[in-house]
């Protein structure tokens, strides 16, 4: 866990799937604080899909690949590419085993960042190679 914070908020995010955990104020805690007898996560970034794939795959180029609903991204361990005391920026990169589901070059960045009471989220997808990325909406 990482946790970004001034003078009026806190906000912790989990390296894995670069999951927002906990965004409060001096008062209050605003986010889900993920019960596992009800539901274990608290606002998972889904990526490179929203929702299921017929069952539970597609095809690519003459090739089946099987997915998960949501995709896999929340189930990943995120790198911390650069953190300060108000901001910080997580990466997921494509792998091997990432094309093995997911036949794509991709560079996925969140960034979250901080100032008074506000958090900012940005989430920011690059291709690192020619070949067009695809995500399933």
């Amino acid at each position: 866990m990482h946790t970004i914070k001034n003078n009026q908020l806190e906000v912790t995010i989990n390296t894995k799937g670069a999951e927002l955990a906990s965004l409060k104020t001096s008062a209050m805690e605003f986010m889900w604080q993920a019960d596992p007898a009800v539901w274990s996560r608290h606002a998972p970034i889904l990526f490179p899909i929203v929702g299921r794939l017929k069952d539970h795959e597609y095809n690519y180029e003459n090739k089946t690949y099987k997915m998960g609903q949501h995709g896999f991204a929340r189930d990943k361990d995120f790198k911390v590419i650069k953190k300060s005391k108000n901001s910080i920026l997580f990466e997921l990169i494509a792998t091997s085993k990432s094309k093995e589901i997911y036949p794509f070059d991709f560079i996925l960045q969140v960034n979250y960042s901080i100032s008074e009471k506000s958090l900012k989220t940005e989430y920011i997808v690059k291709n690192p190679s020619d070949k067009i990325i695809y995500i399933f909406q």
